[in-house]
């Protein structure tokens, strides 16, 4: 399954990189250089293919080979998935950290959050849409849940907060791999910690040097990775055990969470990691702007085909 895997996603990334190269000279229209960093932007599509085999491969084990979901064929497919994460974050830490370092009032937070919105939720609403219709199709014809039971369902999958049952298919989450958690600490950094940081930052001003934020969340992405409070551990092990109770009672494979998703009884872990990634890249960038500027590449006007 490896060596096959592995062929099909070298063929994906070559149409990919094929169809980019008749689309730049068709004259498609790509973000003015000055608005991008085009080797991030590139690393966090190779990142993205990473995740990507890192599901496949799980899909592939629960519903070709019926192993649970989680069990990764080999050591180098399961590490695709928390190492193309972690550094996924750190790439979005090092684009928004200028952000936080202009202050809460340089920040056009109006264009900031439109083109959040119109980035991610187009993809998101599509997505829902194909599992709903995956999930009448799969699930039980006899139970389909109330309308209450699938409205609410269907919020969880909105605000990206869960991905719970869908009109009586109890695996809806498995179509799409458990991959929505990732948004809900993305919108957390840009609905919270963003905002704080850049205010923080315009009321500090020069008073403290620019490694202090990066250094600071360091610092608390750590003491909160250290604590894993007993009462959330009990709350998610006992809505594990639920799941696993209602996908064995109706014949459907038991849920387990990818590497990618987090045990359930370390949530707060995944937090905290999202929080230090971001900060050693924080904290990178602020030590390579006291720098002479000779030390930054070049302006990429566009990504080498």
């Amino acid at each position: 399954m490896d060596a096959g895997l592995l062929i099909a996603v070298g063929s994906a990334l070559l149409i990919a990189l094929l169809a980019g190269h008749l689309l730049a000279r068709a004259g498609f229209p790509v973000p003015e250089a000055r608005k991008r960093i085009g080797c991030v932007d590139g690393l966090r599509g190779y990142l993205a293919l990473l995740v990507m085999m890192h599901h496949c491969d799980l899909w592939i084990a629960q519903t070709q080979f019926g192993q649970p979901w989680g069990a990764s064929s080999s050591l180098l497919f399961h590490n695709f998935g928390p190492a193309g994460v972690a550094l996924f974050f750190m790439t979005t830490g090092l684009v928004f950290y200028p952000r936080i370092r202009r202050g809460f009032q340089g920040v056009d937070w109006r264009a900031t959050y439109l083109s959040r919105v119109f980035r991610i939720l187009p993809l998101q609403l599509v997505l829902i849409a194909a599992v709903s219709g995956l999930s009448i199709y799969l699930g039980d014809p006899f139970n389909r849940g109330t309308v209450r039971q699938n409205l609410s369902a269907l919020a969880g999958w909105l605000t990206t907060h869960g991905e719970p049952p869908l009109f009586g298919y109890d695996n809806a989450g498995a179509i799409n791999a458990f991959v929505l958690w990732s948004l809900w600490y993305e919108w957390i950094f840009y609905l919270f910690v963003l905002p704080v940081l850049s205010l923080l930052r315009g009321v500090l001003g020069d008073r403290l040097p620019p490694f202090a934020i990066p250094v600071g969340c360091l610092l608390v992405g750590l003491t909160i990775g250290s604590i894993t409070p007993p009462v959330m551990a009990a709350k998610w092990e006992r809505k594990l055990k639920e799941e696993i109770a209602s996908t064995s009672g109706s014949g459907a494979q038991p849920r387990k969470a990818s590497s990618t998703r987090g045990a359930p009884e370390m949530v707060s872990r995944k937090q905290a990691t999202t929080l230090t990634m971001k900060a050693i890249t924080w904290l990178e960038v602020a030590a390579e702007t006291q720098a002479p500027m000779e030390r930054y590449a070049p302006a990429i006007k566009k990504l080498p085909i």
